[in-house]
């Protein structure tokens, strides 16, 4: 019935576009993908270096009680504490 109704095609050529042809839908969702990629490498950048490993924030902090080369793990410095300098 299918043949007669000419619907089955029994030696078609198939073109090279049609194997590798990247529908809209594709390329639009590898577009979208490569954005939010971009967006999680500004963020990484973003990240603020506390000195502390594992510490992820991006606003600038301090980890109390956390001595090292980026902080003095303080609350507050010994300068105010001693009231020394201005």
């Amino acid at each position: 019935w299918l043949d007669n109704a000419r619907v089955l095609l029994r030696d078609v050529p198939v073109a090279f576009e049609d194997y590798c042809r990247i529908r809209p839908e594709e390329d639009a969702l590898l577009e979208n993908m490569m954005r939010e990629k971009a967006k999680l490498e500004e963020v990484k950048e973003a990240i603020y270096c506390c000195g502390v490993k594992g510490c992820n924030k991006t606003f600038q902090h301090e980890h109390v009680g956390v001595q090292n080369a980026e902080q003095s793990g303080l609350v507050v410095s010994e300068e105010k504490a001693l009231g020394i300098g201005g």
